[in-house]
């Protein structure tokens, strides 16, 4: 770990254990570790009961008040009989450690159809509240975003009039925040509301489009979450860079691509590298061999991408071939991305979804920011051409003037926002929102 200035009279540090249903915890599964000045801390344990024989995966978080430290995954396997094997020693590369002050984190795991939810800010972690999602949720939603892909594609016979449509709007954010989200951790979020100056939220295997929260009560309501707050999602497991690089600019053309796709190009070339000759890669395999010689800057896609829920997942056709988030497994096992921590931008139609893959889900975000990149963004649903060049455009545009990550989606949010069309809300922006760009 980078260097960590320890206050005379120690350091918090929160870990966070969650387990499988096989594994019963017999204590409590967040404990605080105080960190001295000039010496070791001292261990904690935590204990479970195995249900069954099996093998179950145990996942440790640690924070810094609301800051995301690191992640460390492993398994256990439980015999009825049979030797006791040795202990290996698992480790993690912890991020910086100092509390950001109004840092917020909202923690969401979700398994056999149970959602964990567990809120952190900059002074303390909150106790973890689980909750189960009712049947027929997944109908609620897929009717959702298929009135937002109406209201991205029917420009001529829109679903609703723009007055019913900023109503839609706001009910179904209100609707998710209030059916989803325990009713704890909205106190606690209303609790710590005045003093929230970023807010994250730390997802795993879910595609739930969490920016379209809309936290309301009776005397509380200050409009949709990302119109109030710099919000940026994180990936489980995945490193937060404070540096995303902008330099080196490729441009994606895939074999289907809107009829903007070179405006788009040449608005961000003159926005990201002013005279110089954009690059535009539009072959699956000089891609590939980008991503895995560790030599990628920005790269950013305009193109129409696929989505599929028979298991094929997501897809972009190159000329030469379909390009899919399982094409980047090499890159992530080697983390090529690293040294240069590229941002990624896939500017289509519903990027940034994931699909169950083997044991895990696998996404655009998921393999990218393993491979190392410095930060991804993509879309839930269909965005409407015009209105993705122009959040694109604006989005780059803060980032070259030193605005961080945050504050340039959430600007870029508003340029777009508009009634009749919900671009605004489609993106997903992953990475840390203090993170400042280079080049």
């Amino acid at each position: 770990m980078k260097p960590w200035p320890i206050p005379a009279d120690g350091s918090d540090v929160t870990v966070v254990v969650h387990a499988d249903n096989g594994l019963i915890p017999l204590g409590p599964v967040q404990q605080v570790i105080r960190v001295p000045a000039s010496s070791d801390s001292d261990p904690v344990r935590f204990a479970f009961r195995a249900s069954q024989v099996d093998v179950s995966r145990v996942e440790v978080t640690t924070w810094a008040g609301g800051k995301y430290l690191a992640k460390l995954t492993f398994e256990v396997s439980v015999t009825d009989r049979g030797p006791n094997l040795e202990p290996t020693t698992k480790v993690a590369t912890v991020n910086d450690v100092d509390p950001e002050a109004g840092a917020v984190t909202l923690q969401i795991h979700h398994a056999d159809g149970r959602y964990t939810f567990q809120l952190h800010n900059d002074q303390c972690v909150y106790d973890p509240v689980m909750v189960a999602v009712e049947a027929g949720a997944d109908g609620v939603l897929s009717r959702a975003r298929e009135t937002l892909r109406r209201f991205a594609m029917d420009t001529k016979t829109p679903p609703y009039s723009p007055a019913v449509a900023r109503e839609w709007l706001q009910n179904t954010g209100v609707g998710l925040w209030n059916s989803i989200v325990p009713e704890a951790i909205r106190e606690q979020y209303l609790q710590l509301h005045s003093r929230i100056s970023t807010f994250s939220i730390a997802t795993g295997n879910d595609a739930l489009p969490w920016e379209l929260l809309y936290p309301m009560t009776k005397t509380h309501d200050a409009g949709f979450l990302v119109d109030q707050f710099p919000v940026t999602r994180t990936v489980f497991n995945t490193d937060r860079s404070r540096r995303i690089n902008l330099g080196g600019a490729r441009f994606v053309e895939a074999a289907r691509s809107p009829a903007n796709a070179s405006a788009e190009f040449k608005a961000i070339g003159r926005i990201v590298a002013p005279g110089q000759e954009l690059t535009v890669v539009n072959n699956l395999n000089d891609l590939l061999h980008l991503f895995a010689s560790g030599e990628a800057g920005l790269t950013h896609f305009a193109c129409h991408a696929t989505y599929r829920n028979d298991g094929s997942g997501a897809s972009i056709s190159m000329c030469d071939g379909d390009f899919t988030p399982m094409m980047l497994a090499t890159a992530k096992a080697k983390e090529t991305l690293t040294a240069g921590r590229p941002l990624v931008f896939i500017n289509a139609c519903r990027s940034a979804g994931a699909e169950p893959y083997f044991t895990e889900m696998m996404g655009w975000a998921q393999q990218f920011l393993g491979a190392g990149a410095g930060a991804f963004v993509g879309t839930l649903w269909d965005v409407r051409s015009t209105s993705a060049q122009n959040f694109a455009e604006e989005f780059y545009g803060r980032l070259m003037t030193g605005q961080t990550l945050g504050l340039a989606a959430m600007h870029a949010r508003k340029a777009v926002k508009n009634d009749m069309d919900p671009t605004w809300l489609a993106y997903t922006v992953y990475g840390d929102a203090n993170a400042l760009a280079f080049q």
